[in-house]
């Protein structure tokens, strides 16, 4: 995962008194949220969440209503920024066996008692990993893209990918693109610039190495590719770092 596109708010326990019953609001941000205690109700549009005793849930940006049911109740909340994309409902419960989601509720309490962006980090790695196994109708895709961001140097032939996922190449774009909200193209293209981004900062190549490095022959098509994500070229992009 890259965790430069994750950034840390804050940590904190919520203890609520009995029948505690919000107004609707929006949130802007994202939020990982534990129940130790008690009953609670999300809805977000017309869509309620019952939430107990050890659930786990990711809230995206959205509008919401909270109303807790009679007895006390006590949520740890993790506040964060991330892609807007990085899930695709206002809500997603956190699914696995019992001991996986212990050991996440551990994490959680030792980020909520000692908030560092290590076990941030941990927190999320391991939040992806049970929602990519547990919680998609298409594990195989995601282990594409899973293959994908880990190799981004490589030259991937989408065709070659769908064969790989066991689809036919016509059913492994229509369930990439349900998935991911890009195209497969569009998404190997995007692994690959925000890896060149990693390459131009942390390792000081050369805008030809970077390009050579990620399996491009043609440094303009690179460049144009580059610009047509980032939104400028690989040249000013390092030229503004400089600055």
């Amino acid at each position: 995962m890259d965790h430069s596109k994750f950034h840390y708010i804050l940590s904190k326990n919520l203890l609520s008194l009995k029948g505690f019953e919000s107004p609707e609001y929006f949130v802007e941000d994202y939020r990982i949220v534990a129940i130790r205690k008690g009953h609670g109700f999300y809805t977000f549009d017309n869509t309620t969440v019952s939430m107990k005793p050890g659930d786990i849930y990711i809230l995206g940006p959205h509008k919401r209503y909270i109303k807790f049911a009679k007895k006390n109740v006590h949520i740890s909340l993790i506040k964060f920024s991330a892609p807007e994309d990085w899930i695709k409902k206002p809500y997603q419960r956190v699914i696995g066996e019992q001991q996986e989601l212990d050991f996440l509720l551990h994490i959680i309490s030792e980020l909520i008692n000692a908030p560092q962006d290590v076990l941030f980090n941990i927190a999320l790695d391991y939040i992806d990993k049970l929602i990519t196994s547990k919680n998609t109708r298409y594990p195989k895709i995601h282990n594409i893209a899973k293959h994908i961001k880990e190799n981004p140097h490589l030259n991937f032939s989408v065709s070659n990918l769908a064969k790989k996922s066991g689809y036919s190449e016509t059913h492994f774009r229509r369930v990439f693109r349900e998935e991911f909200n890009l195209s497969p193209k569009a998404y190997i293209k995007s692994i690959k610039m925000d890896y060149a981004i990693y390459l131009i900062k942390h390792e000081n190549l050369s805008i030809k190495a970077v390009a050579y490095h990620l399996s491009y022959n043609d440094i303009h098509e690179f460049s144009k590719q580059f610009k047509s994500v980032k939104g400028l070229s690989p040249k000013k992009y390092m030229n503004n770092l400089t600055l």
